[in-house]
This record gives C-alpha cells, sequence and structure tokens, in this order.
C-alpha cells in the first residue's frame, strides 16, 4: 500500500484509540513478538514495517476491548480452560476474529471504509499464522520440550532434544531429551507420561536420572510441574524458571 494512505489510517486510528481511554507506545519486543496489549496501553515493535504496525494497532484495539468490556468477561473463560486441541483451536479462531471485527468497527469510526479488503487480508495471514505456531505448540511432548529450552537457556544448563543414547536392549535409541550434568551424573532424560515417550526403554548405564514429567495446562498459560522441577530446581538453583505463553504474539 502507498505511504500516504497508510499515514491516514494510522493518525486516524490512534486518535480514536487514545480517544478510548488506551496508550499508544513503541517499545522493543523480544522476537517473535511484534505487538503486545495489557488492557491499558497498547504496544507495537518499532522496527515493524509500518503497513504491518497498522494492522497490529487495530488488531490490538479489538484484543483490548475484549479484555476490558464487562459484557466480554464470559467468553473469556472458554479460552482460558478449554484443553482439548480441536475445541481449542475453535475458541481461539472465534476468539481472533471477533477481535478483528472490532478492529474493522474502529476502522469505520475512524472514516476509513475504503481498505475492508486490505485489512481483512491481513486478519486471514494473521490467522494462518497462529494456526501454524500453535498447532505444534498443544503437542504435550513439543511444549515439554520448549520448556526444557526456555530452562536451560534461563539456568544456564545443557539440553540437548533429540538425544540418542543405547538402551538396556542394547539398541540406540532416540530420547525425547537429555538435561546434562542435572539430577545425575550424565544427567536427566526427559518422557512424559501418557505420550509417546513414556514408553521408552530404559537407558544403559546407572547415570541417567529417569523421572516422568506431569503436566498442568490452560489455554492462556503453560507450566510443566514435575518432582524433577519442584526439587531440583528449588534446591539447586536460585533462578526462576519461567515459561512463555501460547499465543506469543500477544499476551
Amino acid at each position: 500500500m502507498p505511504s500516504q494512505p497508510l499515514v491516514n489510517i494510522w493518525i486516524r486510528i490512534t486518535s480514536k484509540i487514545v480517544k478510548y481511554g488506551f496508550a499508544v507506545e513503541y517499545r522493543d519486543l523480544e522476537p517473535p513478538r511484534t505487538g503486545i496489549f495489557d488492557g491499558l496501553r497498547l504496544t507495537v515493535d518499532p522496527d515493524v514495517d509500518f503497513e504491518m504496525q497498522c494492522f497490529i494497532l487495530l488488531h490490538l484495539f479489538g484484543h483490548s476491548v475484549q479484555w476490558v468490556a464487562p459484557s466480554l468477561a464470559e467468553k473469556l473463560g472458554p479460552l482460558q480452560k478449554t484443553t482439548d486441541r480441536e475445541a481449542f483451536m475453535k475458541v481461539l479462531h472465534d476468539y481472533e476474529y471477533e477481535a478483528a471485527r472490532f478492529g474493522m468497527q474502529l476502522l469505520h469510526e475512524a472514516g476509513i471504509r475504503d481498505y475492508d479488503q486490505w485489512y481483512s487480508d491481513f486478519v486471514v495471514t494473521d490467522w494462518q499464522y497462529l494456526e501454524r505456531y500453535i498447532a505444534p505448540m498443544m503437542d504435550p511432548e513439543a511444549r515439554v520440550v520448549a520448556a526444557w529450552k526456555e530452562a536451560a537457556a534461563d539456568l544456564g544448563i545443557r539440553f540437548i532434544s533429540p538425544f540418542v543414547a543405547p538402551s538396556v536392549a542394547g539398541l540406540k535409541h532416540e530420547y525425547l531429551g537429555l538435561v546434562h550434568m542435572f539430577g545425575g551424573q550424565a544427567g536427566t532424560l526427559i518422557r512424559v507420561l501418557r505420550e509417546p515417550s513414556e514408553k521408552s526403554p530404559d537407558p544403559t548405564g546407572d547415570g541417567y536420572y529417569w523421572p516422568f514429567v506431569r503436566q498442568t495446562r490452560s489455554a492462556v498459560r503453560h507450566r510443566w510441574q514435575s518432582d524433577l522441577l519442584r526439587g531440583l530446581l528449588r534446591h539447586q538453583v536460585k533462578s526462576r524458571l519461567t515459561m512463555r505463553r501460547w499465543v506469543q504474539r500477544k499476551q
């Protein structure tokens, strides 16, 4: 889109957003985040392409309305409590497209009615991105691996996934992951209850710690719990283990 129409869109929608009581700010955000909201302000990363900034601002406004409007509060419950993957994706779709409609409404209130298709195209692309990102993260084992990778970076420990080692049967087996020098002399092998890794064969040697990870989850926040984390992390490290939300682009 030419720059002048974008400047016009930006000026008009920011004016409307501020008049609705929200602040608009630029801030350097950690990738892959391009924009965030907290119910009071809408924040956009200045390194994002200006056309994308215009869409992000409209979409974040829609999400902000969802979170602060009392009449919409009940709709957030299913988003936070649904754990079935298929049901969750439907709830997420409805949530995202409702936010998109509020963004479109703001665009019209700002007197801009010639760019509905432009905005709709961005909405579809945004949803396609979420589908690609969220679907793998709904897989319990993938989320455990992602959590351990984040923990390794946060705590300064080494984590390899996948990890190949000989089993007691003498055959090489691909394990979900190994936390080096953690829990046992060789390290901790990761497996998840009620998932394929639960049936992984015992490794050869006595130097491995071999716990089961139990999971609890909600649609908004994932926090993995296990005896390993509750014990070893509490006594061996001081740094707090933090986990990322399922929509990194919005929280």
